[in-house]
């Protein structure tokens, strides 16, 4: 199962995140509004970290950018979100992509999926109501279709 990392200091907007990953199979991880981010993903090693700009004290950007710089961690999938449009700054200090709040579940779905790998976890209970052949299409190119005992996402 794919571990997700959130940095955010929203108490709703983490509530919100976590029941719509966990939905999607993921484990999810929320910090602590105060907590050492860069220590975290250490010790949790999570396949992505989801982190708001603007986290309580501290600075996302910041944060992002000793990520980047330590060897250890800087192939981790960053995604950042904040309430301004600051995509094109985030980007530009090494985040993978960057979510503008509010945003929509399915842009939420569809960036989590980005970069890992499916044969990484099987899909949870949840998915497996769906009929055993299916394809969804997301618009903008992307749609989920099955592959035996997996979920693809094609791109």
């Amino acid at each position: 199962m794919a571990k997700i990392l959130l940095a955010e200091d929203d108490a709703t907007m983490v509530s919100l995140l976590k029941t719509l990953l966990k939905m999607e199979g993921f484990e999810v991880v929320a910090l602590d509004v105060n907590s050492d981010v860069a220590t975290a993903v250490q010790r949790e090693k999570p396949d992505a970290l989801f982190m708001d700009v603007h986290l309580g004290g501290q600075s996302g950007m910041q944060i992002l950018e000793a990520i980047r710089k330590n060897n250890d961690l800087a192939s981790l999938r960053v995604v950042m979100t904040s309430g301004l449009n600051v995509k094109d700054e985030c980007l530009l200090r090494g985040a993978n992509a960057f979510l503008l709040k509010p945003f929509m579940p399915d842009d939420l779905i569809l960036v989590s999926r980005r970069g890992i790998k499916w044969q990484d976890y099987r899909l949870c209970d949840w998915w497996l109501r769906w009929p055993s052949r299916f394809d969804l299409s997301f618009g903008r190119g992307s749609s989920l279709s099955w592959k035996g005992d997996w979920l693809t996402l094609d791109e």
